[in-house]
């Protein structure tokens, strides 16, 4: 068998059982770590935290799985260059709970084993045992037990009845193993049980013993750095190890079907067919292997015409003829065809790209049977001299080349292909704010074909520099071709210009593009240098009246009639729409706030038409002196004033001033149903009362006690129904609420939400009636 298949370090076992020696010599490389479970151990072993071995048994069983194979020492492990996972759930006597064994295999089963090994075994049935034992199964873990040695012994602890069961190994999907002697025939100590899968040698057992003095040792073993035991504990570890060379050849098996190859290419041992003891027959490590597992060949032909170079990021097909050198028929479909492809390497054997296009068998291949296929390739990126090897590849199952199967490879030259001119005009005018457009003539000089559609089109793009050449823009913006262009052909587009920062002469740089491969310009293709001027296309006007002083937080809307004195279009909605905005200054000229509350067009505004909106005004919340600076802005483009257009300052006040005069009439209200109250407020102070902004002003009230006493101070808001000029008045109908037992006046008063009350109304004698 390990002339076919040795043990993979991709796959590890885990022994559930007293630990390991992990400096003994034949286990140097094996180990990975692992952590103890193990509670209450017997009051006469040593005292130490770490998986140790203190009894021997697990070390015996580690080497049995995985000791080092051609190292000169001792033994080799039958799964040698597999790693182990040594975990400790039993003392130096080798008892523990099995809780902690149900633990271990647990952890096991959730840090990488894809095997664990049990080489113990307890009389009765266990739920946590039964659960770990299912969870690691459905986790894809195969779990491998000793079957018992209760096969010739009764009325013990271990065993107190004859052929009494042992768990986990008669838990359903467990691999349960019994030991031969030997003569090649069943141990009479080997338990005899309907749950007895396969069995193995288990008697005279040479293996890897602790290094040190261990319990076992004191209950007469000879100390050894090897040590001979038996039981169905040496025999599971030869099957465990079987089953890792197993998945280092098909890591894809599931546990049901691991169990079923090593039942099926068992060989038959004692009675003939299944038999309590043996069951299924004493395992076969070769048969396992071999018995139906795919042998993978193939030889390749290159065909004519055989390309030598590429233009990158093109494509182009390769004829090969493949003899099918496996010991099964290639389906040319189903689940699981074989199909041809391709890997890309650089020159010196580094990988480029692995998973290359398809190319598929007309009809299956019958083993030593031939057929050229056409295989697909696209040729990579950068340009440089690459090796394109020929694989075979069994769809969700395996590449040929990871089952040795050598591939065939071929030096291929990526180059570029491409070359191209330019006619345009002399020169252009840019207008900022509106569509500049260029038409251009482009001549395919190349040799490749310029794809106008599909992932990789080309398209004629630009640059902006400035007069010193300095790049302003790389990505200007693009010009489909409108068809393929051939080697020869021509092309002209209508290409729209970038779009300058502010006005002055620039220089369009004209270059075509592979979206997602390159530009023309890197591969040393001349581009193409248009002058340009740019001038710009925006105006405007405005008409407001500036407002009245405000108080702090307090949002306003100005009537503004604005007109459009530019060259385009002002676009009400879209990616880009211009909105009426401001910008807020300190009387010293410091910016106290840029981005202003926008105010959106209601629609369209062409060139020399005018629209009625408003400029939305929002006091800071500091009283001071303010220049309010009215601008539009192209979202996401510009502002005006940065293209040059003369804003509007208006002069902005902020002043604390919260005074007003309220009148009412009332003499009585309802406690169950308070009826509205009429009030006439008189804007008594020197700024605008306006409802809007972060601290609009409100109407409310507050109810007294006899003495004055505040009974109810916030009473229900009701906001002004619109802005109150100075000297102004306005009626407004306020909701009470319910007067509270003792109530006997009513204070009705304005309050700046989130500032101040303005402590202008009076208290009102009110009679409270039911």
């Amino acid at each position: 068998a390990w002339d076919i298949q040795r043990g993979s370090p991709s796959i590890v076992v885990a022994t559930v059982d007293t630990g390991v020696d992990p400096g003994h010599p034949d286990l140097q490389g094996v180990l990975v770590n692992a952590p103890r479970f193990l509670t209450g151990p017997d009051p006469s072993c040593p005292v130490d935290p770490t998986n140790r071995d203190d009894n021997g048994h697990g070390t015996h069983v580690a080497g049995i799985i995985g000791a080092a194979g051609g190292n000169g020492l001792g033994v080799a492990g039958v799964a040698f260059g597999v790693r182990v996972m040594p975990i400790k759930a039993l003392d130096c006597m080798g008892s523990g709970f099995l809780s902690d064994i149900a633990r271990a295999i647990t952890y096991a089963a959730d840090n990488g084993a894809r095997v664990v090994n049990v080489s113990l075994g307890a009389s009765d049935a266990s739920d946590a045992l039964h659960s770990a034992v299912t969870y690691a199964l459905a986790r894809n873990v195969v779990v491998v037990a000793a079957a018992g040695n209760c096969g010739s012994e009764s009325g013990t602890t271990r065993c107190p009845t004859l052929n009494a069961p042992d768990y986990p190994a008669a838990y359903a999907g467990v691999i349960a193993v019994g030991a031969t002697d030997p003569n090649d025939q069943p141990a009479t100590f080997s338990t005899a049980a309907d749950y007895v899968d396969v069995s193995a040698p288990g008697t005279s057992i040479v293996s890897t013993f602790p290094t040190y003095r261990v319990q076992l040792n004191l209950e007469g073993l000879p100390q050894n750095d090897y040590a001979s035991l038996r039981g169905t504990s040496q025999a599971a570890p030869f099957v465990a190890g079987v089953v890792a060379l197993l998945l280092s050849r098909e890591p894809l098996l599931t546990p049901e079907k691991v169990a079923q190859r090593l039942r099926t290419t068992a060989d038959d041992v004692g009675a003939p067919g299944f038999d309590t003891k043996s069951g299924n027959g004493r395992v076969n490590a070769y048969r396992a292997i071999t018995g139906a597992t795919p042998q993978y060949g193939a030889q390749y032909q290159l065909q004519p015409p055989t390309p030598t170079t590429l233009a990158f990021a093109s494509s182009g097909t390769l004829r090969v003829a493949i003899v099918n050198g496996s010991n099964f028929t290639w389906p040319a479909t189903g689940a699981t065809p074989v199909h041809v492809s391709t890997h890309w390497f650089s020159a010196t054997g580094v990988l480029v790209a692995w998973d290359g296009p398809r190319g598929s068998f007309a009809n299956d291949v019958p083993v030593g049977g031939v057929a050229v296929v056409d295989v697909p390739i696209s040729a990579p990126l950068p340009r440089g001299l690459y090796l394109l090897k020929v694989d075979l590849v069994q769809e969700g199952v395996t590449w040929f080349s990871t089952q040795g199967v050598p591939m065939l490879s071929l030096a291929i030259a990526v180059n570029g292909g491409y070359s191209a001119t330019y006619q345009a005009g002399a020169s252009a005018q840019i207008v900022i704010g509106a569509a500049s457009n260029a038409v251009v003539t482009v001549t395919n000089t190349g040799s490749r074909v310029w794809p106008a559609a599909g992932p990789t089109p080309v398209r004629l793009g630009s640059h902006l520099r400035d007069q010193n050449g300095k790049v302003l823009l790389w990505d200007g913006p693009r010009a489909p071709l409108g068809a393929d262009v051939a080697p020869g052909a021509v092309a002209t587009v209508t290409l729209s210009l970038p779009q300058p920062p502010t006005t002055g002469a620039y220089v369009v740089e004209l270059d075509l593009v592979q979206e997602g491969v390159l530009w023309f310009s890197s591969e040393g293709v001349a581009t193409k240098a248009l002058p340009a001027s740019a001038v710009s296309g925006y105006g405007a006007r405005y008409s407001i009246v500036p407002p009245s002083p405000m108080l702090p937080g307090q949002r306003v809307r100005l009537a503004a009639l604005v007109s459009n004195t530019g060259a385009f279009s002002w676009s009400a909605n879209g990616a880009n729409p211009v909105r009426l905005s401001s910008h807020l200054f300190a009387a010293n000229g410091g910016i106290v706030r840029w981005d202003g509350a926008r105010a959106e067009l209601a629609a369209d505004i062409a060139p020399g038409a005018s629209t009625q909106t408003a400029v939305i005004v929002d006091a800071p919340m500091t009283a001071g002196s303010y220049v309010l600076r009215v601008d539009l802005v192209r979202e996401g483009v510009s502002w005006f004033s940065a293209q040059g257009v003369a804003t509007l300052d208006l002069p902005l006040t902020v002043i604390a001033d919260r005074r007003a005069s309220v009148g009412f009439n009332i003499s009585s209200v309802s406690r169950s149903a308070p009826a509205p109250v009429a009030v006439t407020i008189r804007n008594a102070s020197s700024v605008l009362l306006s409802p809007d902004g972060a601290r609009p002003v409100s109407v409310s009230s507050h109810w007294l006690g006899a003495n004055g006493t505040v009974l109810l101070w916030d009473g229900p808001r009701v906001a002004l129904p619109r802005v109150l000029l100075p000297g102004d008045q306005l009626v407004v109908s306020i909701t009470l609420a319910p007067p509270p037992t003792g109530a006997s006046a009513l204070v009705i008063d304005l309050v700046q939400e989130g500032a101040a009350w303005f402590g202008t109304g009076s208290a009102v004698p009110v009679t409270v009636t039911p």
